[in-house]
């Protein structure tokens, strides 16, 4: 029995990343148990994403253009128009008021994901699941709630499968992961990369980076040097398991850091935007990371030296594994499920009555 249909509007691409879709795609995977009907409508800049939202069920509309032009806006009305959506979730920063305010004349219900903080909102749900803001720090319209922190953390299922992988530390070669994201990030990750292999106590370096081209050549260079202790790992979909083989990770201070948290796998973060360091300077405080700053100001040396720290220190690895794991359970996404059928209701029976009253 289908619910109602939902709609996602969110964009992804090689160059800014594809973590916008990806915590998508755990809320739709929580609402699709509850019998809703998901359409991702993406401009997404990646040929195996979109197989991957269909592979778990969803539908996907290709647009050609970024989430709020004009002519991305009469798109999604008009797919609004032809599907009768329950809920509208919207993830992008180019989203303005006046395009959510057009949504939520049209729908029940809708919901937006920030973790920004840096424009008005008039939907009725803002979800932010970074932790590192409060209340004071979004200009909402009235009536609009605000759901943040790490309570709404999005994990996706194979982190929390991951979570019960490494309850224990991996055996094996002293192995280090870096994965702080796509673009111009690449560049970054081959200074990391570099570092961590000068040092004797790292045996291996996985790099995991997206599929553009953009870095790959200094990368490939540095795997010419170090062929048997360097591994590079485009577009990986195994993200999780790599987690739990491994004994230290490197990442963004975003959503990734999150989800390694619930794996429960030491952390050392270098953010790549303002919102995202507050996120890790709240990991930080928690004991589950190390944060070393702006991605643009971060030294790689100073990277390999903590992590040969953490690594000679068992008991500071325990200590950050179980930090993370008691602070993110993993159920973010159920909880949202439960305040989206909670307002949903809520939100129907308010607007006939505006409408009765008309």
């Amino acid at each position: 029995m289908n619910r109602g249909n939902i709609l996602l509007r969110v964009d992804g691409s090689a160059h800014e990343g594809l973590g916008r879709v990806a915590r998508c795609l755990a809320l739709a995977n929580a609402l699709q148990r509850r019998r809703y009907q998901m359409t991702f409508i993406s401009q997404i800049d990646n040929h195996s994403w979109p197989d991957r939202v269909r592979r778990f069920r969803h539908a996907v509309v290709r647009t050609q253009t970024g989430a709020g032009s004009q002519d991305d806006r009469e798109q999604l009305m008009r797919e609004i128009n032809s599907r009768n959506p329950v809920v509208v979730i919207t993830d992008s920063p180019d989203i303005d008021e006046s395009y959510l305010a057009e949504v939520s004349s049209r729908v029940p219900l809708v919901i937006n994901l920030d973790d920004a903080a840096k424009r008005s909102f008039s939907s009725d749900v803002v979800i932010n699941p970074l932790m590192g803001h409060t209340v004071d720090d979004y200009r909402l319209a009235p009536g609009t709630q605000l759901l943040s922190g790490q309570r709404y953390a999005m994990i996706r299922s194979e982190f929390r499968r991951a979570r019960s992988v490494r309850g224990t530390e991996p055996g094996g070669p002293t192995r280090a992961l870096v994965a702080l994201g796509a673009g111009e990030v690449v560049q970054d990750t081959t200074r990391v990369a570099k570092a961590l292999l000068k040092t004797k106590q790292i045996e291996r370096v996985d790099a995991v980076i997206g599929t553009g081209q953009e870095g790959r050549d200094e990368l490939n260079e540095l795997l010419e040097q170090f062929p048997d202790r360097l591994h590079i790992a485009p577009d990986v979909r195994d993200l999780g398991m790599r987690m739990s083989k491994s004994h230290l990770l490197v990442a963004g201070g975003g959503n990734t850091a999150l989800e390694a948290a619930c794996v429960g796998i030491p952390m050392i973060l270098v953010s790549r935007h303002g919102y995202h360091a507050a996120n890790a300077d709240a990991l930080e405080d928690v004991g589950c990371a190390y944060h070393m700053g702006g991605h643009d100001k971060f030294e790689p040396g100073r990277i390999a030296e903590t992590a040969i720290m953490i690594l000679e220190d068992k008991f500071e690895r325990k200590t950050m594994s179980r930090s993370g794991r008691m602070l993110i359970d993993g159920r973010g996404p159920d909880r949202l499920v439960t305040v989206t059928e909670i307002l949903l209701r809520r939100s129907r029976q308010y607007k006939q009555v505006l409408a009765a009253a008309a």
